[in-house]
């Protein structure tokens, strides 16, 4: 079987439990080499994945925020609000504002 990278899949939910079985370990030693590896919990590490794709989604079409939360994997607006209130201190709207390419300079 190949192997599932996590990125590849962060609109689907995904649980410690998964991706340790999916790594052969108990979920806790999942955790712990995780950390171990990349200085924060598998949880916090898929918040931010998810973060990043909607940041390239609001830099760069016009999907609205509730279709960009459900395809990066946040669910709905409100969490995706509060997701981004947490890690990027501001809104996705705020951050669309700031960010977003023209159409003409997108091409």
């Amino acid at each position: 079987m190949a192997p599932i990278r996590a990125a590849e899949h962060i609109h689907e939910p995904v649980s410690v439990s998964q991706l340790a079985a999916r790594s052969a370990v108990s979920p806790r030693s999942f955790a712990r080499q995780f950390r171990a590896a990349t200085g924060t919990t598998p949880h916090r590490w898929i918040i931010r994945q998810r973060i990043l794709l909607a940041r390239r989604m609001l830099e760069n079409t016009d999907t609205s925020v509730e279709e960009i939360a459900r395809q990066c994997g946040l669910g709905s607006a409100a969490n995706m609000r509060a997701q981004y209130a947490t890690v990027i201190r501001t809104s996705p709207a705020a951050y669309r504002r700031t960010f977003q390419t023209s159409p003409a300079t997108a091409a």
